[in-house]
């Protein structure tokens, strides 16, 4: 799992998803944005990594892995951006289905429509 942090990027050498840091006059100036969130949401470069990770994690498979505590680690940081582990994983297939021409919606913790 590699993440590639710049000053404006944040990438994955594995997924296509990516962060960037917004930096527009408004009060939101040097906040980021995950690819896979609504637009709506601004994050702190923290939550941003672990918004990466936590992509990586569930889009490489490594949840089905053996190990007994990925889990727990990727349920921690699905809190950390505000949402459950289940929302995380609905949201990156909902990207992933659009491709196919797919529709499928998910619900946010905050009880919003995703998707």
């Amino acid at each position: 799992m590699t993440v590639n942090e710049s000053e404006w990027l944040i990438t994955s050498d594995r997924i296509l998803e990516v962060a960037f840091r917004v930096d527009l006059p408004e009060s939101h100036r040097g906040m980021w944005l995950l690819s896979y969130l609504p637009t709506r949401l601004r994050l702190t470069r923290e939550q941003a990594v672990v918004g990466m990770t936590l992509a990586e994690i569930v889009l490489t498979g490594q949840l089905d892995e053996t190990d007994e505590l990925l889990p727990e680690i990727a349920h921690l940081y699905a809190d950390r951006l505000g949402f459950t582990l289940a929302d995380i994983a609905c949201m990156l297939a909902l990207r992933s289905s659009s491709d196919l021409g797919c529709e499928v919606g998910c619900t946010s913790v905050q009880g919003e429509r995703v998707g």
